[in-house]
């Protein structure tokens, strides 16, 4: 994907239109709900409390019922009756009355069991013998079915805390348990079933407690019950005095206790610390995030046994923000419908900006890249939008004052191109005849000068040969982009044509030229060979001592179709601080008596390469050497 600075005034147009329109929906609509949150947080709360309170008085009035139901039981005449049997019986003839005493019983605890549907059990345990239950009416944990237990199937329960707790309570009229867990035979059974013990001791006729009734209510059985008043989807809780949990919505976080593990209610509920650390009797909090979405939370305290704090439990009723009410739903839906249609309409919008902006500059933009700079007559028409007719008009005015400095520019350059040339070529004359004359004393009259004589000779001879190879230099860089079409030119076959020219270098030098996947550029192929040979020739020049020149040519094409090239070699190098000056005329960065040339070789380079609109550039090369780096325009549409 392009950077936004790469994108087109539509595009960017089109882009900061729908943000805005966007902004513009999005913003009042979060200022509304925002709104509507604080309001909904502030109505909910008598809303929960009201819910809670209700379920806090079922459970308060079954847990009455429970003891009312407890203190009738234990009133009736067969279970007194049964207390005395116990201290009087020794006689086996009073068998039979006994037995006639425990189905009574049973009948009675059988029809308290169809009446309570959310009791379980309706026992009668012996505490004066061996603590082994007398009597013993329950619920099937499979069918339901009201079951009359045999006295084979009948458990010894002396040992059971809440018996232990029950004779501890005997100054009360009844034992009210904590909600716990069933246990037959001292084992948790399963499926769990937690239950509502509720207790009270039957005495004999000494006053001594003999028996002990025993009521089992099933709190799965009554929370359902208490459950079906309310018909809100929140998440309810029931946590003891202790802490723990006793209803959660995930019953594997229930009754941890009873395995000595932590149920983590205060860290789940924060609400509950009012509750339970404060002693209040009811609490409120907001927060904290639940599934993303803030919370409220609403506790109250039920008092199940109010001479018993012990037996407290708290109900927490957890709402989110977002089931609060419906209302907040259809709003919702609304809002986002509207913004959903603010956007469309914005894009739409944006569309038509956009293009109403971008059209006279698009024709703006057209119309200067059908401009022939050569044409005197040459400018672009004037539209009629103010903005775009201001830019067209300073267009003209800058690209009149361009063509004529363009103008200038070639009749200058043309000028000295023209006197280079000339100058060039009248001195290469007289330069010939000192040359030639210079070697005719050497042939004829050598021996007839002396050696200071000799060596003047030498040096006028040698000076006027560099000098007519730097006038044939100047000649060839003075003609750089005059000679040759420009057209497509394969450069892999260019490159090997030069290296047939540079046969006799390589094989002197023992040097290698490794030549890589080369492209089509487009340019004058006359100067590009010049070119590429100066650079292969260069590399093979400028090497190490004891080294044998390796010359690696190398292309890549970037994403604007222009082409650059390397050509890198493990010579001398060339250093950091010369590597601008030697693209000068005349500018070596080495000694003449180590290396012998004109300084002319890299400054031809940098002409041929900004003729084709390119850059020349030395970097580093990897085996130490030097990287010359260039750029060619690619090949034109009809050659892909």
């Amino acid at each position: 994907m392009k950077p936004f600075s790469e994108w087109s005034l539509r595009a960017r147009l089109g882009l900061l239109l729908t943000l805005l329109t966007a902004a513009s929906a999005i913003a009042p609509a979060w200022i509304f709900f925002v709104r509507l949150e604080q309001e909904l947080l502030r109505r909910s709360q008598p809303h929960l409390n009201g819910l809670i309170d209700q379920q806090a008085s079922e459970l308060e009035r079954f847990a009455e019922l429970l003891r009312a139901d407890l203190a009738l039981l234990a009133a009736t005449p067969a279970l007194a009756k049964m207390a005395h049997a116990t201290q009087e019986e020794r006689d086996p003839s009073e068998e039979l009355g006994t037995e006639l005493l425990r189905q009574h019983l049973e009948d009675f605890f059988t029809g308290l069991l169809r009446t309570r549907l959310v009791y379980d059990q309706i026992r009668l345990i012996d505490l004066c013998s061996d603590g082994k239950e007398r009597v013993r009416v329950d619920r099937d944990p499979k069918s339901g079915a009201i079951r009359r237990v045999a006295g084979d199937e009948l458990q010894f329960k002396r040992d059971r805390p809440y018996v232990q707790a029950a004779l501890k309570a005997s100054h009360r009229s009844f034992y009210l348990s904590m909600i716990e867990l069933n246990r037959e035979h001292g084992q948790v059974t399963t499926p769990y079933l937690p239950v509502l013990r509720a207790a009270r001791l039957i005495p004999n006729a000494s006053g001594e407690p003999c028996d002990l009734l025993v009521i089992n209510m099933a709190f799965e059985r009554l929370l359902r019950r208490v459950a079906s008043y309310q018909a809100e989807p929140h998440d309810y809780f029931i946590v003891n005095s202790l802490g723990d949990f006793v209803a959660h919505p995930d019953k594997a976080r229930t009754y941890r206790f009873e395995f000595g593990e932590d149920s983590g209610a205060l860290e789940e509920l924060p609400v509950l610390q009012a509750v339970l650390r404060e002693g209040r009797e009811r609490g409120w909090a907001e927060g904290p995030l639940h599934d993303g979405v803030k919370t409220v939370a609403s506790a109250v305290r039920a008092r199940l046994d109010p001479g018993d704090p012990e037996k407290d439990v708290v109900i927490v009723v957890r709402a989110t923000t977002r089931d609060l009410t419906a209302l907040s739903r259809e709003t919702a839906a609304q809002a986002g419908a509207l913004a959903a249609i603010l956007v469309v309409i914005g894009l739409a919008l944006a569309a038509a900006l956009a293009a109403w902006i971008h059209s006279p500059l698009s024709r703006l933009a057209n119309s200067m890249a059908t401009l022939d700079i050569d044409d005197p007559d040459a400018h672009i028409s004037v539209p009629r939008s103010p903005e775009a007719r201001e830019v067209a008009l300073a267009f003209n005015r800058v690209f009149s004052r361009l063509r004529q400095a363009t103008d200038e520019s070639k009749r200058t350059s043309m000028e000295l191109e023209q006197f280079a040339y000339a100058a060039a070529h009248d001195l290469k004359e007289p330069a010939r005849s000192i040359h030639s004359f210079a070697g005719l004393l050497q042939a004829r009259y050598l021996s007839q000068f002396d050696e200071r004589g000799q060596k003047a000779l030498h040096f006028v001879a040698s000076s006027s040969a560099r000098m007519l190879q730097l006038i044939d230099h100047l000649l060839s860089h003075s003609r750089l982009g005059t000679v040759g079409e420009v057209e497509d030119v394969p450069l892999i076959d260019l490159v090997h044509q030069v290296l047939d020219d540079l046969a006799v270098a390589l094989e002197t030098s023992a040097g290698s030229v490794q030549v890589g996947e080369l492209p089509v550029v487009l340019g004058r192929a006359v100067d590009l060979r010049t070119l590429f040979q100066n650079l292969i020739a260069n590399a093979l020049k400028f090497r190490k001592p004891d080294v044998a020149p390796k010359v690696v040519i190398e292309a890549q094409v970037r994403s604007d179709r222009r082409v650059e090239i390397c050509v890198r070699d493990n010579g001398i190098g060339i250093p950091r601080t010369q590597r601008e000056n030697v693209f000068d005329l005349f500018r070596r960065a080495h000694s003449e008596a180590d290396y012998p040339g004109c300084g002319i070789g890299l400054a031809s380079c940098r002409k041929i390469v900004e003729q084709h609109g390119g850059t020349i550039w030395i970097d580093d090369a990897r085996e130490g050497g030097t990287a010359v780096w260039f750029s060619l325009p690619g090949p034109s549409s009809s050659a892909m």
